[in-house]
């Protein structure tokens, strides 16, 4: 079965570039800058990671972890940030957050990290 992974982060950019990269790799990958549209994917398929920037528009990543994993409490979680608070981050593995990274990324790690998460 194809590994399915969402992606939340309101830079287009990294929407575009995990994507083709993941995509590349063989997992099926959904994309998304909008919470409340991830939590309809979350609900329509069988998504098994969320990669979600830690620092959205009106939410930090913790929140929407706790969000998405009371759709489905399966879910496994890697952070990514571009601020300092990716230290705060790392507080918050009790949601199922198992890598926090600081942009930019190094897609070998993050690939890596992906593959035994």
């Amino acid at each position: 079965m194809t590994r399915n992974i969402l992606i939340v982060d309101d830079d287009p950019d990294i929407l575009y570039t995990l994507g083709m990269v993941l995509r590349a790799e063989g997992y099926t990958v959904f994309i998304e800058e909008d919470v409340e549209k991830a939590k309809k994917i979350v609900l329509e398929h069988e998504v098994q990671l969320v990669i979600i920037d830690y620092v959205l528009p009106g939410f930090l990543g913790d929140k929407v972890a706790g969000i998405l994993k009371k759709l489905d409490e399966r879910l496994q979680f890697i952070f990514l940030s571009g601020y300092s608070a990716v230290f705060e981050a790392v507080e918050k593995l009790k949601f199922g957050v198992r890598w926090v990274f600081m942009k930019p990324i190094d897609i070998e790690i993050l690939l890596s990290a992906i593959k035994i998460t």
